[in-house]
């Protein structure tokens, strides 16, 4: 696995605007920062779960169907 590429999409992923980051905008815009932030907090750690679950899941397909998937 070609790591630079995966931390690149793990930044444009992040930053680029979805659900979670237009939910989080919106109640920064109408409760304040400060009482947003474990709604920000929750959404980072669910973010890098699922990563990591992805990462894992692919790992493990890789290791289990080598045929499917050759290495040059």
């Amino acid at each position: 696995m070609n790591t630079m590429s995966f931390l690149l999409y793990c930044i444009v992923v992040t930053f680029t605007p979805g659900p979670s980051n237009i939910v989080i905008l919106a109640a920064v815009n109408q409760g304040g920062f400060k009482p947003t932030l474990k709604y920000i907090a929750g959404a980072s750690l669910a973010f890098v779960l699922l990563i990591v679950a992805s990462v894992t899941v692919n790992r493990e397909l890789l290791a289990g169907n080598p045929p499917i998937h050759p290495r040059f």
